[in-house]
């Protein structure tokens, strides 16, 4: 399981500003709408983020006028120090694009089960790369559809911070 777990896509980072712990919360408060898991396409005014801002710390997610599971999730703990903020953020996937990729890797082994079971009366051999290329497929568009929405997100929110990115690791363990 710590296998699986580590290869799903996850990426810490740090936002350097020079914007004090306060300033870093009003203007998440100012650009962050309250969490809706529901009526999403009811919707007049798009946020750049939703989710909880707490004292010093924040969950949110970017806001999008579509609906897309491969947003990430940031987490995130503000800290101050000498020149302003240091903000350490830890991104992931949310749960229905793991949900997803769970689904599409079981239907891939089960499909390469049944294939393996008939293995000597399949008589189509494009059907052998399907084994392979179809789990494949799943997966890198899972890790694709996280890392773009991903960076977009990063980006948006460094900018509205004023600050710099550093201190990045993908798939930290």
């Amino acid at each position: 399981m710590k296998t699986i777990h580590s290869t799903l896509p996850r990426e810490d980072f740090t936002i350097r500003t020079d914007k004090s712990p306060e300033e870093v919360l009003r203007i998440l408060n100012d650009v962050t709408g309250v969490k809706m898991k529901f009526f999403i396409f009811m919707m007049t005014q798009i946020k750049a983020f939703y989710g909880i801002i707490g004292i010093d710390w924040f969950a949110i997610y970017p806001g999008t006028n579509y609906i897309n599971h491969f947003i990430p999730i940031f987490k995130g703990k503000i800290i101050p120090n000498e020149t302003g903020s240091e903000i350490i953020v830890s991104s992931r996937q949310r749960l229905t694009a793991r949900v997803f990729i769970v689904i599409w890797c079981l239907f891939s082994l089960t499909i390469a089960l049944v294939l393996a079971m008939n293995w000597s009366s399949l008589t189509n051999a494009f059907l052998i790369p399907i084994i392979f290329i179809f789990p494949c497929f799943g997966w890198f568009l899972s890790l694709y559809g996280f890392w773009f929405e991903e960076n977009k997100a990063k980006e948006k929110l460094c900018q509205l911070l004023n600050g710099t990115i550093q201190d990045t690791m993908k798939n930290p363990r």
